[in-house]
């Protein structure tokens, strides 16, 4: 607990002393407005050296987040947060970037990783890194990038934030001024892990896909492996689309399987953003001598418009489980009140299996 005390007051005094040393112009770490933040999709790196690209040489990054969330029964400061991104050329071919998370309650490592640039078309990265399973968890996921206040429900089908230990092999083709380039991801990684096992109970839990990836996000608890990969295409560096498909036996007894399979697609010129997920899990679970599966699918649609600082944001986001559905409709705005500051608004509506019909959602970050 002291250590985690430790590491998050040295992240704010880190924070602070960047900002600091902006305002004095030690150094520039400012985001120029007319610079667009690019993805190297089946390249190297990924949200953090694309900032440190357009932000400045420094390869120490980040962004603090505080939301509001207020329902008819309660209301709740949520998700308060500070990411630092590390990210360093240690040679022409050889680049590495992490990412710490600090919040009011963990510390932990989202990712950490070396990338070895062998040819543009082959790129190795080795250590814990990001599942390119969707273009949201890779990339737009961040809560600067992501449009909307939280995660859109199709976290409950493929979960944000999936990070596992292993290797990925990883390209694109055609040079930098080409208008289309294919891109791949293929990875062999711990895969998923049923949580708590290893302990006194020899009882296998049941868990969702968001505890079965916590579970198996840094060790692994059998012989199976995660096994995945991704294909897409970008043309112009805004129009993009991409499949995925992950496989794993998360239970020690190497039985129970999920395969989780994603269609991502998005187009972003700066000031028009377009994008849309679906995603599809089908899980199996014990019921006693049987194996039963579960069948989950998600999606969303988001649109987003900037003009000068201020962004109108439109988002429908669907889940449905078996018997249990949700839909959301989510309208509201993001106000670019800095270079490096965003303030969101969001109103929305759920129908279907919750308790919270209307939710009212608000959210300051800061990126440095």
């Amino acid at each position: 607990m002291e250590k985690k005390m430790l590491f998050a007051v040295l992240s704010y005094f880190l924070a602070i002393a960047a900002s600091y040393a902006q305002e004095q112009d030690e150094f520039d770490v400012t985001i120029e407005e007319e610079k667009q933040i690019l993805f190297d999709r089946g390249g190297v790196g990924t949200y953090g050296t694309a900032l440190s690209k357009i932000a400045s040489f420094v390869s120490l990054n980040g962004f603090a987040n505080n939301e509001f969330i207020a329902t008819e029964d309660e209301s709740s400061f949520d998700q308060s947060e500070i990411n630092l991104f590390v990210s360093a050329e240690l040679s022409k071919r050889i680049t590495t970037e992490f990412n710490v998370g600090f919040s009011f309650t963990e510390v932990e490592i989202e990712y950490a990783f070396l990338d070895y640039e062998f040819d543009p078309r082959a790129v190795l990265r080795v250590g814990k890194f990001l599942l390119p399973t969707s273009d949201f968890n890779e990339y737009n996921g961040f809560a600067y990038l992501n449009r909307g206040i939280g995660s859109p429900l199709t976290a409950l089908v493929s979960p944000d934030k999936w990070s596992s230990v292993g290797l990925q092999l990883r390209g694109k083709f055609g040079d930098n001024d080409s208008d289309l380039r294919p891109y791949y991801g293929v990875y062999i990684v711990n895969g998923l892990a049923t949580p708590g096992e290893g302990e006194e109970e020899e009882e296998e839990e049941e868990g969702e896909l968001r505890e079965l990836v916590e579970g198996g996000e840094v060790t692994d608890n059998n012989q199976n492996k995660g096994i995945g990969g991704q294909i897409g295409i970008e043309y112009k560096k805004d129009l993009f689309a991409s499949l995925s498909y992950h496989t794993s036996k998360y239970d020690s007894a190497d039985q129970l399987n999920a395969n989780v399979f994603g269609i991502s697609t998005g187009y972003d010129n700066g000031k028009l953003h377009l994008s849309a997920e679906f995603h599809s899990t089908l899980l199996e679970e014990r019921d006693g001598e049987e194996i039963e599966e579960e069948d989950m699918n998600g999606f969303f649609v988001t649109a987003a418009y900037k003009v000068n600082k201020f962004e109108p944001v439109l988002r429908y986001d669907s889940f449905s489980l078996e018997n249990t559905s949700i839909d959301r409709v989510t309208v509201g705005f993001n106000y670019y009140f800095l270079e490096t500051g965003l303030l969101k608004v969001n109103y929305m509506n759920q129908s279907g299996d919750t308790d919270d019909e209307n939710v009212f959602g608000a959210g300051v970050v800061f990126t440095f």
